[in-house]
């Protein structure tokens, strides 16, 4: 009598090699192409480098400032304007602005500003933007700080502000995270390089 031959045991499927990962860099880089990186990289060092600029181009503004002249102006509006954005997931932000319209008078001409300091109009909260309304409300007599080689150029409160210096700082960050990128895109460029 014949016995049918016993099936072989089942060789158990190998396991995939695993191989070791290098760290990555996060923030969204990780699965982005070697265009995308580039681009990536342009816009952050394009971005950090005109902060930077428009930050030294204010801390310079609000030093020199010290030693302008003044003259008496006239508030002409004094209002809050809101700005929103679509954030992630569908939610929505609120930032609110203080907007300030002056008048002014030089050597008999007329002029118009909207510059409270130096630094840019920085919004946040509402209560702080109605803070600054509030200071500067419409018909309000107040002392305008102007350039003297172009008196087009004034400012309500002169000397250093943290806002300027903020610019600048934003400027470095920027550039910072582009020099990230920039790490990310040749070692990509470097693993392909390989690979092909």
């Amino acid at each position: 009598m014949n016995t049918p031959a016993s099936a072989p045991p089942e060789t158990p499927p190998e396991k995939p090699k695993q191989t070791a990962k290098g760290p990555t860099v996060s923030f969204g880089v990780k699965g982005k192409s070697g265009r995308d990186l580039g681009i990536l990289t342009l816009a952050m060092f394009a971005a950090g480098i005109f902060l930077m600029a428009w930050g030294v181009y204010e801390i310079k503004g609000s030093n020199e400032s010290r030693n302008w002249p003044s003259t008496q102006g006239t508030i002409s509006s004094s209002y809050i304007s809101e700005q929103t954005r679509r954030a992630s997931k569908g939610h929505t932000s609120i930032t609110y602005f203080p907007r300030v319209l002056y008048q002014y008078k030089v050597d008999g001409r007329h002029y118009t500003s909207h510059r409270i300091e130096f630094g840019g109009e920085s919004g946040g909260m509402k209560r702080m933007a109605k803070k600054v309304v509030d200071k500067y409300p419409s018909g309000k007599k107040v002392t305008v700080h102007y350039n003297p080689q172009d008196p087009k150029y004034g400012v309500l409160e002169a000397g250093f502000t943290w806002s300027s210096l903020i610019v600048f700082l934003a400027g470095i960050a920027f550039f910072g995270v582009g020099f990230l990128f920039l790490k990310a895109y040749w070692k990509q460029r470097r693993k392909r390089h390989l690979t092909g």
